[in-house]
């Protein structure tokens, strides 16, 4: 009798052992994700647009601050990409970058602005911020991100 359970026993191991045991090779798993958005007042990144104007609008080119940008991260951060949406009348040619900002401190984004003709507009301005294990992109998309020019002669 013992001897007819030990030949079952090996016998359905020699089955398991060639079949498998039907484990899950991978798990699918949802987890919820949370995002806050907040004033701007509260944001990693301080961002303030400028008004500006030039006069003598199409022999002189005036340089001016479109953007102050304040870091608000425990680390610093540099200043990576600025990028402007100009219409054809209007150029404007950001200036070098502004270097490492340190936690508290605020930095000018500043440009050479040159108008063809008499303009009135806004223009998006979007800033990209990069440091250690942080990066933040703020988009001239809304009226917040925008910079007023007044091209006047």
């Amino acid at each position: 009798m013992l001897r007819r359970v030990a030949v079952i026993l090996l016998g359905l191991a020699v089955i398991a052992a060639v079949v498998g045991t039907q484990a899950p090779t991978a798990v699918d798993a949802e987890r919820g994700v949370s995002v806050t958005v907040v004033d701007d007042d509260d944001a990693y990144v301080g961002y303030e647009a400028r008004s500006v104007t030039v006069t003598n609008t199409t022999t002189q080119t005036a340089t001016a601050t479109l953007v102050t940008v304040e870091n608000r991260f425990p680390s610093s951060v540099e200043v990576t990409d600025v990028s402007v949406d100009t219409s054809s009348a209007l150029h404007i040619d950001v200036l070098d970058d502004t270097g490492s900002i340190t936690p508290g401190e605020s930095a000018s984004i500043r440009a050479e602005i040159r108008c063809d003709r008499t303009v009135d507009d806004s223009v998006p301005v979007s800033v990209t911020l990069e440091g250690e294990g942080v990066q933040a992109t703020l988009d001239g998309a809304t009226d917040t991100r925008r910079v007023s020019v007044d091209c006047a002669p």
